[in-house]
C-alpha cells in the first residue's frame, strides 16, 4: 500500500493505492464487508477533509478492480463516493 497525506491549515488531503490480491474488502473500520465474493487486485482512493471545531468532514472517492467469484467475471469495477462526519469527544 502506498499512501500520501498532507495538511494545510484545517484542510486534509490524501491519496492511496493498494496492489495485491485479496478475496474480499473490509470496510467501515471492520463493521462492513463487500456483499459477495470478489477477488480485488487494485484499489485507488483520493480524499479531502476539513476540520470544523471538534468535527472532521471528509469526502472520498474509491475505485477498485476485481474478479467476481466463483463465476470468474473479470474486470468488475467498484466505485464509491462517500461523505463522512467524524466528531471528536
Amino acid at each position: 500500500m502506498r499512501k500520501l497525506h498532507t495538511h494545510y491549515n484545517d484542510w486534509h488531503f490524501g491519496a492511496a493505492a493498494f496492489f495485491g490480491r485479496r478475496a474480499f474488502a473490509v470496510m467501515n473500520d471492520g463493521f462492513k464487508l463487500q456483499h459477495h465474493a470478489m477477488e480485488f487486485d487494485r484499489t485507488y482512493a483520493v480524499g479531502v477533509g476539513k476540520n470544523i471545531g471538534n468535527a472532521v468532514v471528509r469526502l472520498q472517492y474509491i475505485y477498485q478492480r476485481a474478479t467476481e467469484l466463483p463465476i470468474q467475471n473479470a474486470n468488475v469495477e467498484v466505485r464509491n463516493i462517500r461523505l463522512l462526519l467524524n466528531y471528536k469527544f
